[in-house]
């Protein structure tokens, strides 16, 4: 399976969800998938195409499942958060999408690092607070 990055540059379009808490490109990608007010959704190769829209389960628990199949639904090849927890990472590994960790980073640097291949890849949810914020991971859907 190709990484982000190499899809990237062998040319074809990657859509990426980052999840925020005012949204834009200056904003700084959330400390949790559940808990985000927002989700900047931008193509790596046009910069200037973003989109805001709110996360409607960003309230936290139970909103994995639906969150992952409205991403899929709008075509989004990868994620990009500072932690995520079981359920939500499981669901979003079903739909195809590649879960990325750039917690505290802007949403431009977060995203030129994904480009260049230097994002961590989440394969495994942050547990007992690891995300830096205090989460528990049965918490957080």
């Amino acid at each position: 399976m190709l990484n982000i990055c190499e899809i990237y540059f062998r040319g074809d379009s990657v859509r990426v969800a980052v999840f925020t808490d005012e949204g834009g490109l200056q904003d700084r990608v959330s400390y949790h998938f559940g808990r985000a007010r927002t989700v900047t959704v931008v193509d790596l190769d046009d910069m200037e195409s973003v989109e805001v829209i709110q996360n409607p389960h960003g309230a936290g628990r139970g909103g994995g499942r639906a969150l992952s199949e409205a991403l899929a639904s709008r075509g989004i090849d990868a994620v990009i958060v500072g932690g995520i927890g079981p359920g939500a990472l499981s669901h979003l590994l079903e739909y195809g999408i590649r879960v990325y960790r750039a917690a505290g980073m802007s949403v431009s640097d977060a995203l030129k690092s994904l480009a260049e291949g230097k994002l961590e890849e989440i394969r495994e949810p942050c547990e007992d607070g690891e995300c830096g914020h205090g989460c528990e991971s049965e918490s957080i859907g």
